[in-house]
């Protein structure tokens, strides 16, 4: 995975039902970005964790998330910036910026990235706090129009 770290959990049991209850205990950026899913731990000769052993995980949405392809422009603009930043194939409007493996760092990036494209003023925290691309394009269009007001009323920013 290009040497980034991402928080793995692997369990023996089911991942959504495990999501949920991490996800109601805790902040979402704490919450795993995968969850493999195993009949059994493997174990090494002396009985303890055998981590070379573990199988890597994959970068797919959740189960039960549905994947829905970008329907605007913008989302299409900031589907592709997502999925560049976080080295993922493809990234749906509704697919989770954290469950993807986002974290602060490219929160940056794709903040920095959007900025440039469409001219707006996004903060790292915009990205995080909006966790989808298809609210952060409705954060993007909204400061669009925002912009475009102002200059309809002949006001500075």
């Amino acid at each position: 995975d290009g040497g980034r770290k991402r928080l793995v959990a692997y369990v023996v049991g089911t991942a959504a039902d495990l999501r949920s209850h991490v996800a109601s205990r805790l902040p979402e950026y704490m919450v795993p970005s995968a969850f493999v899913v195993l009949e059994s731990l493997p174990l090494n000769s002396n009985g303890k964790l055998d981590r070379g052993a573990l199988p890597e995980p994959s970068w797919e949405p959740v189960a039960g998330e549905e994947h829905v392809e970008p329907r605007t422009e913008t989302e299409q603009a900031l589907a592709e910036i997502w999925a560049d930043v976080l080295g993922i194939d493809r990234c749906g409007v509704a697919d989770n910026f954290f469950h993807l493996g986002g974290d602060s760092i490219q929160s940056m990036l794709i903040s920095s990235r959007a900025n440039t494209l469409f001219d707006v003023s996004l903060s790292p925290r915009d990205v995080m706090t909006a966790q989808t691309v298809e609210a952060l394009a409705r954060l993007v269009e909204d400061h669009i129009l925002g912009e475009l007001e102002r200059i309809a009323r002949g006001t500075d920013r």
